[in-house]
């Protein structure tokens, strides 16, 4: 059965909100509350799921003011985006962006004072993100990078259990950091015009390369540690070997080899992906 002419154009408004909110990324967010919370010893499905909920809600809100920033950058970078493209209105895309932070930052209170604390600096972070630290090279990268990290934390804090989540909030911080720089590479011709001042455009394509080779490079190392301390356990050490670290060390042997950065867009796609490997196998370390 056809869709009308009718709905179509409401089915492409719906689509154009969940490119906006980059829903992978929100979908990401969502399932990394939920390992960190899982990797705590206890799974109270509420609190979790509320949890989820909040952070990535606030993910979303960050996600559609970046956008909203970086609206000039994004008709050079991505003009298919939905904002340069027309999809969404700005005036919409704003206030999307003040509901979703609201939202998000009001269910934390569902959560205990710590979750509170840990959504008020995760907000607080991504609203000044994409106005100032954006810009400011490295300190940017890590930023994003801490953020991915927080949302296991978080996660943690919600059942009580924060601990836990310590170590795939680590391994989240390498593995954002590297792809956070991967990119900044492929978009260096609209961030150049935007006036942005990132790690690939102060220097050079090969000191670029080094650098997301050493944070991948830490992290494979890294993921061999709970293993040998015995935290966890050989279905995590095959998961993460086989789904994670050799994805990774292909990955670096690509983009040495094929220095072309218009490529890059499948191989951030494919790190997105691979994030779900990691995922699996941070919650197979509980088997």
């Amino acid at each position: 059965m056809y869709d009308s002419p009718k709905d179509q154009p409401a089915l492409a408004k719906l689509i154009s909100f969940l490119k906006l909110l980059r829903w992978p990324n929100f979908l990401l967010v969502f399932l990394s509350v939920l390992v960190g919370a899982f990797m705590g010893g206890v799974f109270p499905l509420w609190p979790v799921l509320i949890a989820g909920l909040s952070a990535s809600l606030i993910a979303g809100g960050g996600n559609v003011l970046d956008d909203l920033i970086d609206l000039e950058i994004d008709k050079i970078n991505r003009p298919f985006r939905p904002l340069p493209s027309g999809g969404i209105k700005l005036r919409m895309a704003r206030v999307l962006t003040y509901c979703l932070f609201l939202l998000g930052w009001a269910f934390s209170f569902l959560l205990g004072l710590g979750a509170v604390l840990l959504a008020t600096i995760s907000s607080l972070l991504l609203l000044s993100y994409p106005i100032w630290w954006k810009r400011k090279g490295l300190i940017g990268n890590l930023i994003v990078s801490l953020l991915g990290g927080l949302a296991f934390l978080y996660g943690g804090i919600a059942v009580g259990e924060p601990k836990g989540a310590l170590i795939p909030a680590l391994f989240a911080l390498l593995y954002h950091f590297g792809r956070e720089v991967l990119k900044d590479i492929e978009d260096q011709e609209g961030d150049r015009v935007g006036g942005k001042m990132t790690y690939p455009l102060a220097h050079d394509l090969i000191a670029s390369l080094r650098l997301v080779t050493l944070s991948f490079g830490l992290l494979i190392c890294l993921t061999f540690l709970p293993f040998l301390l015995n935290i966890y356990h050989l279905p995590y050490l095959l998961a993460v070997g086989l789904g994670v670290d050799s994805f990774l060390l292909f990955l670096l042997r690509y983009i040495w080899k094929r220095r072309e950065a218009s490529k890059w867009s499948t191989v951030n796609g494919l790190l997105k992906l691979d994030m779900l490997f990691g995922l699996a196998a941070i919650c197979l370390g509980r088997v």
